[in-house]
């Protein structure tokens, strides 16, 4: 009778020691859910604790004596919760670009403008090793508001980042650019906005252009010529 007493005894302890354990558990794992239901429930915007220009690793401009470095916006955040801004996408292109002589060590940039460069080319022609022209395309002028437009412009420059030229005119979106070595032009056409709302839509029209590689002149395309066939 004493051994069954004592082998009860040591049961409900067993049984006290292992509801305690699992009480344990299940407190513990509320916890762990609470904390990751908080960050879900209650996302907190990005802070921004820094905004500066960073320089990128140079390339070197083959056939010259300048590297070039590119220009980019970096911001530093702290990452409570990632959220979506509406002019996060600027942040993906260009905020400049800093050409450096290897000879002399010379540094200068492409524009003092604020601008965002989408992208930028060197023009190679085989058959013209002087030819001295890199294309790009640019934003130079930003949105008010969201039912406005940010236009592309296209800009021209030399190899080493001088005669930082635009091309385009202020209500024109470049749309499309070919280059053509046999003429030495750049042809181009571009969606202009006729009403000046910074916006394209069917009042608009396009035109076609071309750009010397020389000395960067543009002249109007096809102007009377499309005129007589509409």
């Amino acid at each position: 009778m004493v051994i069954e007493n004592n082998n009860m005894k040591k049961y409900q302890i067993l049984m006290t020691i292992a509801f305690l354990g699992m009480l344990f558990l299940s407190c513990a794992k509320s916890a762990d859910d609470e904390n990751t239901n908080t960050i879900i429930d209650k996302p907190e915007n990005q802070k921004t604790v820094a905004n500066t220009l960073v320089a990128n690793l140079p390339t070197l401009i083959e056939n010259t004596d300048f590297i070039v470095f590119s220009i980019q916006n970096n911001e530093v955040r702290e990452q409570k919760r990632s959220s979506y801004a509406s002019d996060d996408w600027y942040n993906n292109y260009l905020d400049n670009l800093m050409f450096q002589n290897i000879k002399t060590q010379e540094t200068h940039i492409l524009t003092k403008k604020k601008i965002k460069i989408i992208s930028f080319e060197r023009l190679i022609d085989s058959l013209t090793p002087s030819l001295n022209t890199t294309i790009y395309q640019v934003i130079d002028s930003f949105p008010n508001n969201e039912k406005q437009e940010a236009f592309t412009a296209l800009y021209l420059s030399t190899n080493a980042g001088r005669n930082f030229t635009k091309i385009t005119k202020t209500n024109e979106h470049l749309k499309n650019w070919k280059y053509i070595p046999a003429t030495e032009n750049i042809y181009f056409t571009t969606n202009d906005d006729i009403d000046n709302n910074r916006k394209l839509n069917d009042k608009d029209s396009q035109s076609m252009h071309s750009v010397s590689t020389n000395d960067f002149i543009r002249n109007n395309l096809l102007v009377e010529e499309l005129k007589n066939l509409n």
